[in-house]
Formats: C-alpha cells, structure tokens, sequence
C-alpha cells in the first residue's frame, strides 16, 4: 500500500507506533489489520523493516505517522509516499519490538527476563549433569 509519511504527535516520540487509518490497515491479503498489537512494517521502496504497534488515527487518508526515529530506521522522509507491507509479528517478532524499544520501560525488563532465564537454563543444566555423573561412574 502507498502511504505519505508524517510525523507523530509529541508525546508519542519514541514509543514506536505507527498511526494508520483502519480503511488503510491491511495485510497482504487486502485484509484489514487490528490495532494495538505488534506488526512488521517493511518499507517495499528500501527494503528495511520495523517493528510498531500499529495505533488508529482520525486522519482518513492513506498515510502513516511515525516518529523520526521509525523513519531513520526504515530510510524514508517524512512528507514523501513510498509502498509499505503490513505483517502480523508473531511472538518472535513479539520480542525484537521489546528488546529494541525506544523506551526503556519496554526494553530492560525484557533483557534482564532473557539474561536471567538464560542463566536460569545454564544452572539447570549444569544440575542435571551433575546427577547424572554419580550414576555414570557406578556402570
């Protein structure tokens, strides 16, 4: 879909939305995506990709509001249309958007989660061969 690029209002810089009409909204299929949850947004004319939450807006026209940042990130310029692609995240897409959120409410917690599960696993493991072990040297 061809959208003009705009910028966010200010308070929501750097919470990576992405404002789009719901009658603009839509998949690859022409099937109109729910706001609220996370999606890829691919930028067809750089070929970089992004992920927001996508957010409704009053304004009805084809475009997209996203802060400097997003555009930064995707190639673009705002005042300028280029083709997007609109795709649901899925859970890994999930947690890319958290761990590289701009706001850190967002990111750090979802990094400590990973380090410490991460740690959590290593210790288990650790713990399973070392009651194995006895039981090898026994045969």
């Amino acid at each position: 879909m061809k959208l003009s690029v705009h910028q966010l209002s200010a308070d929501e810089v750097y919470q990576d939305y992405a404002r789009i009409a719901s009658e603009y909204r839509k998949d690859l299929n022409g099937k109109r995506l729910p706001a609220g949850i996370v999606y890829s947004l691919r930028c067809v004319d750089t070929g970089k990709r992004v992920f927001v939450i996508l957010r409704n807006t009053n304004v009805n026209e084809a475009s997209v509001a996203i802060d400097y940042r997003t555009r930064k990130k995707l190639g673009i310029h705002r005042n300028h249309t280029y083709e997007f692609a609109l795709k649901p995240a899925g859970f890994g897409g999930q947690i890319r958007w958290a761990i590289t959120a701009s706001d850190i409410r967002y990111s750090l917690p979802v990094r400590l989660t990973l380090i410490l599960g991460g740690l959590s696993l290593a210790l288990g493991i650790i713990s399973v061969v070392l009651s194995i072990l006895p039981v090898c040297r026994r045969h």
